[in-house]
């Protein structure tokens, strides 16, 4: 999921936007149709959607949206049960209203869902970001008080459980300095939940905008593309050991780095990561860097020019990638790079402030066969990856 989006208008003319022009009789077609063959089902939220994760079971989706109140906006994480559709609102928090990308995370045992919030200071640039636990059933453990180590100055990046469950990790994008917010250094907070105390804060120079931790919250990647070529590291946080591939990642024409609205997702084992490219002179593409061989696996060129967000399936079979070019989705095959599916917006012929159904996030079920996609206009589609790729499904039928 891409962490700044280009900006757009803010949040108060759009909504003005819309209610005057609405009232004008001005349509606001969806990008795809809700009865499009491929879909297993529609989820309903009150804004554009920044944030998607499935629980371990994949029996339930945390969704992260923004509503907004004349300037201010909130940060929702609600839950949704993927086959009745049942939601749950956890939380309504702080958000900066620029449309960034809030970090979600279930724990192993599905309990809890950790969200960050992002509260504006004295000026647009002096933000103050904390991590939240928050039980996901009103008979469930009491939310935790985060220690002040989780709560800080700038942008939370990424949030990950530990296998066990009982150490939540974070990453914040710490800026350098307000006057150049796109410099920013990377902080790792590692807070063990059954003692209360944090076990591990670590400074890191590199790419803080770019901070990705892994599923099992051991490695963190940064990526950053200052020039041609695009540059990976990866810190394993016990050792401190950093892993660089052997060879350029990729060349893709452009500068910028993850702060300008790139992308990177892990795979399930942390063995790769998924990166989303844009602003090259070609269009963005969408690379699989192989960890373990330390080299560029796919480099798909997408021929638009901005940023995708992208995640990986669990098995490492396919990468997703979704567009904030006006909506849509892709489906590429790790081994080979090749696209295996796609599914294009429909025709806008005109909305508000000129914004479309862009594609904000997108996320896999554990058992691979549903992808969730999430918009501006506040629907998560569960499409069904087995009809996407024309394959028969393999063992039992999944949920609906």
């Amino acid at each position: 999921m891409a962490l700044h989006p280009p900006q757009r208008p803010a949040p108060a003319l759009r909504a003005l936007a819309a209610l005057v022009l609405g009232v004008a009789g001005c349509a606001t077609a969806s990008a795809v149709s809700d009865e499009h063959p491929d879909l297993r089902g529609v989820l309903r939220e009150e804004g554009p959607v920044l944030g998607l994760a499935f629980s371990p079971d994949g029996a339930r989706l945390a969704v992260a949206t923004h509503a907004f109140a004349f300037v201010r906006a909130t940060l929702v994480v609600s839950v949704h049960d993927v086959a009745s559709a049942e939601q749950r609102e956890l939380a309504r928090l702080p958000a900066y209203g620029d449309e960034r990308v809030h970090p979600l995370a279930f724990s192993p045992d599905g309990a809890l869902v950790a969200a960050a919030s992002t509260d504006r200071g004295a000026t647009p640039r002096d933000l103050e970001s904390a991590v939240h636990l928050l039980p996901v059933d009103g008979d469930g453990p009491a939310p935790y008080d985060p220690p002040s180590e989780l709560r800080g100055p700038g942008v939370i990046t990424s949030l990950a459980f530990s296998p066990a469950g009982d150490e939540v990790v974070a990453c914040f994008a710490v800026p350098v300095d307000w006057w150049q917010p796109g410099d920013a250094t990377t902080r790792v907070v590692r807070w063990n939940l059954e003692t209360g105390e944090v076990t591990q804060a670590r400074d890191d120079g590199a790419f803080g905008w770019s901070a990705r931790l892994s599923p099992d919250a051991g490695r963190v990647a940064f990526v950053d593309a200052p020039g041609e070529a695009t540059r990976v590291e990866v810190l394993d946080l016990a050792t401190g050991e950093r892993l660089a591939p052997r060879t350029p990642v990729l060349h893709h024409g452009g500068a910028g780095s993850l702060g300008e609205g790139m992308d990177a997702a892990f795979s399930a084992n942390g063995t790769a990561l998924a990166v989303g490219l844009g602003a090259g002179s070609s269009g963005s593409s969408v690379v699989l860097v192989d960890l373990a061989r330390g080299e560029s696996v796919v480099h798909a060129e997408r021929g638009r020019f901005l940023p995708p967000c992208v995640a990986i399936a669990p098995d490492g079979s396919l990468v997703a990638s979704g567009t904030l070019a006006g909506g849509g989705f892709e489906l590429w095959r790790a081994a080979d790079g090749e696209r295996a599916a796609a599914v294009a917006p429909a025709p806008v012929e005109w909305r508000p402030m000129g914004t479309l159904a862009d594609t904000f996030s997108v996320a896999f079920a554990p058992d691979g066969r549903t992808l969730a996609v999430g918009d501006r206009d506040g629907r998560v589609l569960l499409w069904n990856v087995d009809r996407l790729l024309g394959r028969a499904p393999v063992g039992p039928p999944a949920s609906p």
